[in-house]
């Protein structure tokens, strides 16, 4: 009995995929595109199928709402461009297929998106098949969502931020821990990244509860005529 592979992947309108048919070769496929393309998406759905690996989690796109914040489970920037360039929308269920994997063996397994309305969420299979294989991680950090337990009161300089991220890169890289202000901290280097956006945004622009910092004012301001 041969093993069992994946044939083909289609998405539909999901992220940052508009149409895509992958048929995969049965020894050697190579995927490339440019940075935020989905390449690393597509391997997410893929290494689901190995031995001791768990589905991944996706980032909802976050969207304020009047006096609310909802999470989409990636339609979002489609559907925004559906409003401007096509005259009907798309009509939401409660679980959205995004797409298919097809099997050697010729199951289809149907993909969608839940529609919990949460931070992250990982897709729904319609079948869980087991593939033999091994997933290999690059050498990029996980794009996984972290709480932020500790923003400084004096705000984080662009210096600063770029050395607690290079820190924590280091340490991810070592599988080590860093030590910051008298702690051992494991953070994804990612969360350091959301920790400077977050400060420049309360110290550079400042209100009536928080003085700006000087350094960090026009960090996180749009300007109003770009150039």
């Amino acid at each position: 009995m041969e093993d069992l592979l994946v044939d083909r992947l289609t998405l539909s309108r999901w992220r940052q995929f508009n149409e895509i048919d992958i048929e995969f070769h049965d020894r050697l496929t190579v995927l490339t595109g440019a940075n935020g393309a989905g390449k690393s998406t597509i391997l997410k759905i893929l290494k689901c199928h190995f031995p001791y690996e768990s589905d991944e989690k996706f980032l909802a796109t976050p969207i304020r709402e009047k006096e609310s914040i909802r999470f989409s489970p990636g339609n979002w920037l489609l559907t925004k461009f559906d409003e401007i360039f096509r005259p009907l929308k798309p009509v939401e269920t409660d679980q959205q297929k995004v797409g298919q994997v097809t099997y050697s063996s010729k199951n289809i397994c149907s993909l969608s998106v839940p529609a919990s309305d949460t931070m992250q969420y990982t897709l729904n299979r319609s079948l869980n098949q087991e593939i033999l294989g091994v997933s290999i991680r690059s050498h990029r950090p996980p794009p996984k969502y972290d709480q932020l337990k500790h923003i400084p009161v004096s705000g984080v300089s662009p210096r600063e931020a770029f050395q607690f991220y290079f820190e924590l890169e280091k340490a991810n890289a070592e599988q080590s821990v860093y030590h910051r202000d008298g702690v051992w901290v494991r953070m994804n280097p990612l969360a350091a990244l959301k920790e400077a956006i977050i400060s420049f945004a309360t110290f550079g622009v400042g209100n009536e509860h928080v003085k700006p910092v000087p350094e960090l004012a026009g960090l996180y301001k749009i300007p109003s005529n770009p150039q």
